[in-house]
């Protein structure tokens, strides 16, 4: 004679128990993915975003120049000084074991290669890394 037998079988628990650590190892995969994904591309804002600053930081300070002549780079491009007037103390831009510097300052990290190029009354700046190269050229306002 058969029971009426209520309740649950071991074999339906172990099925549930199977079905589930599958529906829950294919949702952390997606999860993880995801997690990762947007680590990725919140340092590579952050990358740029540095770059940006340190584009905006340099031309600010060329912006304050009473004059072109108070811009000296040197001969390979890769770093500049500069004084807003000759009273003032100088500001020196180089990069330095992938560090750009503002004198002793860090002002952004990771970078390939830093150039500054002054023709004329127009400077030329590059900044370079792994993501790419942001330029920007700055026409100087001043006297002689």
């Amino acid at each position: 004679m058969i029971k009426n037998e209520r309740g649950i079988s071991l074999v339906e628990v172990l099925a549930v128990i199977v079905i589930s650590s599958i529906i829950i190892i294919f949702l952390s995969g997606i999860i993880l993915g995801s997690v990762n994904t947007h680590n990725q591309q919140l340092s590579d804002s952050q990358q740029i975003y540095d770059k940006m600053y340190a584009l905006k930081l340099i031309t600010k300070d060329l912006r304050k120049l009473q004059s072109p002549n108070f811009l000296v780079v040197d001969s390979s491009n890769t770093s500049a000084t500069l004084q807003y007037s000759s009273s003032d103390p100088t500001i020196s831009y180089q990069l330095v074991d992938g560090e750009l510097k503002r004198g002793s300052e860090v002002i952004t990290k990771n970078v390939d290669d830093f150039t500054i190029e002054k023709i004329g009354h127009s400077v030329f700046i590059e900044i370079t890394d792994n993501e790419g190269t942001l330029t920007t050229e700055i026409t100087l306002r001043g006297g002689n």
